[in-house]
């Protein structure tokens, strides 16, 4: 799934033709849902929240303006934004769960929790969806990037140009150089990707059985 400026949102199949879902505006955000993905739109100064499948667009409710991206564990999706962390699935209270500080990309879901940048450089911050308990750890320089995997946290550190991986209680366990500002990094079951999104030519592919240095 490929978000664009164009109100539309493009499903690329593995051995298919690539497949156009229109949208009600640009998109801000995608995350995974169970049968689809979940997308942020901005359209005529509001921010919509609704699911794409097969069968097109679905909205689910309006949010607030200043809302800049979605993350999800695929059943269930938050929106977030200088307001802080806002539930916004079809069974979820209106505002849960009462994160009030502001968080920006990039963050992620896993581990059984929401990662972001923390109040300090360097610091990452694990949010507690489940009760909106808060707790952060110094792992990097600067955080560039967060990506997971299925037991573990990776954090792109821009000032060293590495990939760090944290454990989810907040332990360091293995640093690699990556020579490229690590800011997208995704997990695809056997490896992470890691790409600099400021230069076309940089993308690095991190095997998890590779030892750490």
């Amino acid at each position: 799934w490929v978000g664009t400026d164009e109100e539309v949102i493009l499903q690329v199949p593995v051995d298919g033709e690539p497949v156009e879902h229109g949208v009600p505006g640009k998109v801000l955000g995608l995350a995974p849902a169970a049968d689809g993905v979940w997308v942020v739109v901005e359209s005529n100064g509001h921010r919509i929240v609704g699911r794409v499948s097969d069968s097109g667009f679905e909205p689910v409710r309006d949010v607030i303006a200043v809302i800049t991206g979605i993350v999800s564990d695929a059943e269930r999706a938050w929106v977030y934004g200088p307001v802080g962390l806002l539930r916004v699935d079809n069974d979820a209270a209106p505002v849960e769960p009462g994160v009030t500080r502001s968080l920006a990309d990039p963050i992620a879901w896993g581990a059984g929790a929401i990662w972001a940048r923390g109040s300090a450089p360097g610091h990452l911050l694990r949010i507690d969806p489940s009760d909106g308990s808060q707790s952060e750890f110094r792992v990097a320089g600067e955080i560039a990037g967060i990506g997971t995997s299925v037991d573990a946290v990776w954090v792109g550190d821009s000032e060293q140009r590495e990939v760090i991986r944290v454990t989810p209680s907040g332990t360091i366990s293995g640093r690699w150089r990556v020579n490229i500002n690590p800011e997208q990094i995704l997990f695809d079951g056997d490896a992470l990707w890691i790409a600099d999104p400021d230069s076309s030519k940089s993308l690095v592919r991190l095997p998890l059985t590779l030892n750490a240095p």
